[in-house]
């Protein structure tokens, strides 16, 4: 067996925490396997008196190829589970799993109660400790070529929702005991998937989400088999006639939509197939696979593929799903399907430029005491009364690239983004004018927001823009109250180009709608644009 790292010089532990570290420690390796490539850390000393009861005293970082993360997360926690105490036999250690439903499996702690012991002879101050271990993910490496994590999620609610369908016994109880070892006979019968059988395997099932492909898996089964048991069904995702036949169709009929200058009507063009139809896995019947399919060649515009998708999904042929992770019950809605020729601005008359917590429709933030982010480079615009009902506006590209974007937000995961180009058409077809934006080159205002440009004239018109819009929109600053532009020019100069860019892209288009005489149709055309329920978009289901 490997020699198990040694910590001596780096901890100020003893006894009991001390003996669980290096209990924990003997964990992560066997002959099979081992996780000695981690980082370790004694964060406090649990026996000082300043310690609170509980906290974390002691972290582990475990970092493993993406793809064997919850594969090595998993014989982690039976490991430790298996692993008898060294400071107080016959008993062994427990796990608590991660995250607010306490199902987290790439997040571990483990409890050290010293107390468990004769209390006489534990020291007053004794309290209960946590090592923590955190599983986390690095690029490459293994057999799952780079596969992303949520290809694999996707997969696995397409390959879990074909055993349901398939199987003798139907629908799963939530917490059942499954694992690949059932579903290869389904995979190779019943999906076509662009991540292989291996990987999937190789991946596992992290606890949660494999609840919540059960959730989805017997919601699609009481939704569509129930009723049409004569079909039989097969599961696409990126395989298949859903990266063919309907990849071909979409980008054929999206050469046929109107931009206003080649002599057809000026409609919205969609960035990305995604946006059209943000549909991740395909429901086919037989029938349509047989029939339906060579179909798709005939479509020449984006509403002969919107109606041949649509009259499939009324009898039940083809089913197009996008997925959420179900954290809860299922929320089940229907997009551009039964309401699918009225105006899609009256879907979402409701919505509108919103007052929210006397803001007037956005929350804006200069500087914040939250340690994590003192600078937020983002802000919140509001269609809706809730909390969740708003857009988030920044930059989603690294410290050294532009890539501004607003993205929708939900009461869970995020609805779906809209990228810098596409918000300024949305404006522009909206009749909307605003320099800068709605003509938005983004590597120009990339290179004008840059902490260093060459030019010091440059450099003060960007300080002044996002001066006169913070203080025009009155900024929160949690260090003090009403702000000025001298406040904001002094921290300014301290802020790269990421953070200028993100926050003068983000004002701007908060001056834009907050000027516009038709506030609320820019928010109902972004929200519409950003949900895929344009009059364009394609015919799905959202199951979340």
């Amino acid at each position: 067996m490997a020699k198990v790292p040694t910590v001596e010089k780096n901890i100020t532990l003893s006894g009991i925490y001390y003996k669980s570290v290096m209990d924990i420690m003997d964990c992560l390796g066997d002959e099979g396997y081992n996780f000695y490539d981690s980082q370790f850390e004694a964060v406090k000393d649990p026996s000082g008196a300043k310690f609170r009861n509980n906290s974390i005293f002691f972290k582990i970082r475990v970092e493993v190829p993406g793809n064997y993360r919850n594969r090595a997360a998993l014989y982690i926690k039976q490991s430790i589970e298996k692993k008898e105490k060294s400071w107080n036999w016959d008993t062994n250690y427990e796990v608590e799993l991660g995250g607010v439903n306490k199902d987290k499996l790439n997040q571990i702690s483990v409890p050290v109660n010293p107390t468990e012991l004769d209390t006489k002879k534990i020291n007053d101050i004794s309290k209960a400790g946590l090592i923590r271990i955190d599983i986390k993910p690095v690029n490459g490496g293994g057999s799952g070529g780079g596969a992303e994590e949520t290809a694999i999620n996707e997969c696995n609610q397409a390959l879990i929702a074909s055993y349901v369908f398939n199987r003798t016994g139907g629908k799963l109880t939530e917490g059942q005991d499954l694992g690949h070892e059932f579903l290869e006979e389904y995979y190779k019968k019943h999906c076509h998937l662009d991540v292989s059988f291996k990987i999937l395997s190789d991946f596992g099932l992290d606890p949660s989400w494999k609840n919540s492909h059960i959730k989805g898996a017997n919601f699609l089964y009481e939704k569509y088999h129930t009723h049409n048991p004569q079909k039989k069904y097969k599961f696409f995702r990126g395989s298949g006639f859903d990266d063919g036949e309907i990849k071909s169709a979409y980008t054929r009929c999206k050469r046929n939509m109107g931009n206003g200058k080649d002599g057809k009507p000026s409609t919205t063009r969609f960035s990305s197939e995604d946006k059209w139809n943000p549909a991740d896995i395909w429901i086919a019947s037989e029938n349509y696979i047989k029939n339906g399919v060579k179909e798709l060649d005939k479509c020449t515009n984006i509403d002969e593929l919107n109606h041949h998708i649509l009259s499939y999904y009324t009898s039940n042929d083809l089913i197009g799903v996008s997925l959420k992770k179900i954290e809860s019950s299922v929320h089940w809605d229907v997009r551009n399907v039964e309401d699918f020729n009225r105006d899609p601005i009256a879907k979402v008359a409701d919505y509108k430029f919103v007052e929210k917590q006397g803001q007037g429709g956005y929350d804006l933030q200069f500087y914040s005491s939250d340690k994590k982010s003192h600078w937020p480079m983002d802000l919140y615009i509001y269609y809706g009364p809730k909390e969740y009902n708003k857009f988030q506006a920044r930059n989603f590209g690294s410290s050294s690239k532009g890539s501004w974007q607003i993205e929708l937000k939900g009461s869970g995961a995020a609805q779906g983004k809209i990228g810098g180009g596409v918000v300024a058409q949305l404006l522009r077809d909206s009749g909307e004018n605003y320099s800068g934006l709605t003509n938005l080159d983004n590597k120009a205002m990339w290179s004008r927001c840059n902490e260093n440009h060459q030019s010091d004239k440059t450099r003060s018109d960007v300080n002044h823009d996002i001066e006169v819009l913070l203080t025009k929109y009155k900024a929160k600053d949690d260090r003090k109250g009403k702000l000025t532009c001298n406040d904001i020019a002094s921290d300014l100069a301290n802020r790269g180009t990421a953070y200028r860019y993100s926050k003068l892209l983000g004002l701007m288009l908060l001056d834009c709608i907050a000027t516009s005489k038709d506030s609320d149709g820019l928010m109902r055309r972004l929200y519409i644009y950003a949900s895929s329920q344009s009059d364009k978009s394609g015919p799905h289901v959202k199951m979340e």
